[in-house]
């Protein structure tokens, strides 16, 4: 799935083939067929709790992140969908059929 094909809408699980864990703050991804993991920073934390902890879409992650750092939700929507198209190619995340 491309960025393009992200609709705000979309909500994320974890790909099987994958396993996550926080580690001194921050989540640290392992995609297990191909052995790479992946370490996400403060925010694409915070992004990766709100998609996949508490199944918000990638909207509502927009949204909720936008208002607790204060910077514009377009913006925001658009760096979560970077980060997801990276994830989903990385067969670390796998988008829900709705």
């Amino acid at each position: 799935m491309s960025k393009a094909q992200i609709k705000a809408e979309t909500k994320f699980l974890l790909h099987p083939d994958a396993v996550h864990r926080k580690l001194q703050g921050e989540e640290v991804l392992l995609q297990m067929q191909t052995g790479r993991y992946f370490g996400l920073d403060e925010i694409g934390t915070k992004a990766w709790d709100a998609l996949v902890i508490q199944q918000l879409s990638l909207g509502q992650c927009a949204r909720q992140l936008a208002e607790e750092f204060a910077v514009d939700e377009k913006t925001v929507q658009n760096d979560i969908s970077h980060l997801v198209s990276d994830l989903l190619e990385q067969g670390l995340l796998e988008a829900v059929k709705a």
